[in-house]
């Protein structure tokens, strides 16, 4: 199944202008410049996790949030350049 997950402008709440990636899992998904100071997994699955990242590809670990349910990250200022999804 396939999770819609995105990247939001907001440093502070997952809402607003956001850059969202929806796959099967295992994909890494670049955000675009002024997205990813807050992240959100929307319905992860059991047994799933979100991640985000820093840097150039999915390789500079930032955060994780765990499934099941809707996760929502925010950063403080700091942001995400890469986010993916996949089972633990």
């Amino acid at each position: 199944s396939a999770v819609r997950y995105a990247g939001f402008a907001s440093t502070v709440s997952c809402s607003g202008a956001n850059f969202f990636c929806d796959d099967g899992g295992a994909v890494c998904c670049s955000l675009p410049t002024g997205f990813g100071f807050s992240v959100e997994f929307d319905n992860l699955p059991a047994g799933t996790q979100g991640q985000g990242y820093t840097g150039d590809t999915c390789g500079d670990f930032l955060f994780s949030v765990f499934g099941p349910d809707t996760k929502c990250w925010n950063g403080g200022g700091v942001r995400a350049t890469h986010m993916n999804w996949f089972h633990s």
